[in-house]
């Protein structure tokens, strides 16, 4: 930070925060626990760790709090309501990669969404490893046929591309949710090959874009950093805000914290 110019660290203006170069994937891989918080807030509670799955590249590993946890939790709930979801309606999730976690052919079944489900009383969660093939995870989604998908873009594209080739509609599948990886225009024109999905254009917030037509819709969620305190949180969704005209995308950053 002192590099760059930035004043005191702990009250950076929008202007020094601009400045700051990006960190890169390969920038946290290097780094290690170099870039470890070494003195966390009694009250942000316990630490722990998050794996990002590797889809794309070598995968990172970083730390959260439980404060972190109860943000994106909140996060979360504002997205379901910004875009109008059935909380009745069931979740179907293909994310964790872990080794044994969500395993074909069953995947893991939940009665609720996740701590969503402490505020609004939610239907089903279904949950499958990642790392299934593509055809376990159609037939899969063929047997759960929820009304929401998340999963990560790549896997988004994978998925419509096998049902373009196979013919299969995945019906009652009304949105598709992406996170962590950039949304491209590919995977959008996938779904439409495959689902018949139309789409216009809107921002919603600096955190999350949507693309609507009539009753289905594609969104994404952009990825979030996993230890900042909300001071940060609160700069990164200003700067984004303030660079976003409507109806154009955003591309919000994010940097090392300071230690």
């Amino acid at each position: 930070m002192k590099a760059t110019g930035v004043k005191d660290p702990q009250s950076v203006t929008p202007d020094e925060w601009g400045k700051l170069p990006f960190l890169r994937r390969s920038d946290i891989q290097r780094a290690g626990k170099e870039l470890h918080s070494e003195t966390i807030p009694r009250g942000h509670g316990k630490v722990g760790d998050v794996h990002t799955s590797g889809t794309t590249g070598e995968p990172i590993r970083v730390l959260r709090t439980e404060l972190c946890g109860l943000f994106w939790s909140a996060f979360t709930l504002r997205d379901h309501l910004w875009h109008g979801r059935d909380f009745s309606g069931k979740l179907a999730v293909i994310r964790n990669s872990a080794q044994g976690k969500d395993p074909y052919p069953d995947g893991t079944t939940s009665p609720r969404w996740g701590t969503t489900d402490l505020i609004y009383k939610t239907g089903p969660g279904v949950s499958l490893n990642i790392n299934c093939t593509v055809a376990e995870q159609v037939d899969w989604l063929e047997r759960e046929a929820p009304k929401y998908l998340l999963t990560h873009p790549t896997n988004v594209y994978r998925l419509a591309g096998y049902c373009v080739e196979k013919g299969i509609g995945l019906n009652g599948l009304e949105q598709v949710q992406t996170i962590s990886e950039i949304l491209r225009p590919e995977v959008r024109d996938a779904c439409k090959a495959a689902w018949g999905w139309g789409w216009r254009t809107c921002i919603r917030a600096a955190m999350s874009a949507t693309w609507r037509c009539n009753a289905r819709t594609m969104t994404t969620t952009m990825s979030r950093p996993k230890a900042f305190t909300w001071r940060l949180w609160t700069t990164m969704e200003t700067l984004a805000a303030r660079e976003t005209s409507a109806g154009s995308w955003s591309r919000p950053c994010t940097t090392s914290p300071c230690r």
